[in-house]
Formats: C-alpha cells, structure tokens, sequence
C-alpha cells in the first residue's frame, strides 16, 4: 500500500488538489531604526488574499514603534492604507498607523486582509532611537 502525505498547503476539491502558494519574503533586514518612516523594499502580491507581517523589534531606548501600509500599483507611487471612523454624520478618513509601546524586545505579527499588487512597511520609533532596530518579513497565501 502507498500512502502520500498532503500538506497543510494543499486542499481537496471536488476530487482534485490544488496547490494554494505560500509565499515569504524578508522586506527589511535588521536596521536601525529612526524618528521618521523609513520604508522596506517591497514585494509584488498580486492576486494573494491575505499576508502576515513578521516584525522583530529591538527596544533599544525608544518609547515606542511605529508602522503603516503602503500599496501600489505600479511600485513606483505609494498609497497609504486609511481608516475611518464616523461621528454626527460626517466620515473622516486618517493615515491608518499602528502604535505599540515597548517595555522590552519583542516580536510580533500582524495579519491583514490585502488586494493590491505591491506592498510595503514604513516603520518608526518615537523617543530616544539609541539602539532601537528593526526587521520585517511578510507571509502571503493565495
């Protein structure tokens, strides 16, 4: 008897399999961080569904980290991602940026719901930058 082990990358459907892509890229490597964004190389994420951001951050003497999204459809003009929130009537739409403050080292990952053709991170630290890095992968799947 042959036995063949499916991962958890593939799916039966209707009788067949079909390969779901998973994909990793490191976008920035360990760096310094600063006061001001500093964006990662970016990747072509056409036609995926969803990515994980990886990031791994060295508190250094910073108070806290800082990043945004940015889309693209052509890697050359960046877009970044808003938020929204209402009150009496009227919308008002905001650079979406996500604050953590550090008491330590740590790393962390962020899951998002994406649909755009190239991504990238604009990452940042408030406070003294004195030893503070950063590195940031990404995880995509169809």
């Amino acid at each position: 008897m042959i036995m063949a082990q499916i991962s958890a990358s593939d799916i039966e459907h209707r009788g067949r399999y079909v390969h779901r892509r998973h994909r990793g890229a490191t976008l920035r490597a360990d760096a310094a961080l600063d006061n001001t964004y500093e964006y990662t190389d970016h990747i072509d994420v056409a036609g995926v569904s969803k990515a994980c951001l990886l990031f791994e951050v060295t508190k250094g003497s910073c108070t806290s980290f800082q990043y945004k999204i940015q889309t693209s459809h052509d890697g050359t003009t960046w877009f970044d991602w808003i938020t929204d929130s209402a009150a009496a009537g009227t919308i008002t739409q905001d650079v979406c940026e996500y604050t953590m403050t550090l008491s330590d080292d740590v790393d962390f990952y962020s899951q998002i719901d994406y649909f755009g053709r190239f991504l990238r991170v604009g990452v940042k630290c408030t406070g003294t930058k004195t030893g503070a890095s950063c590195a940031v992968h990404v995880e995509t799947r169809d």
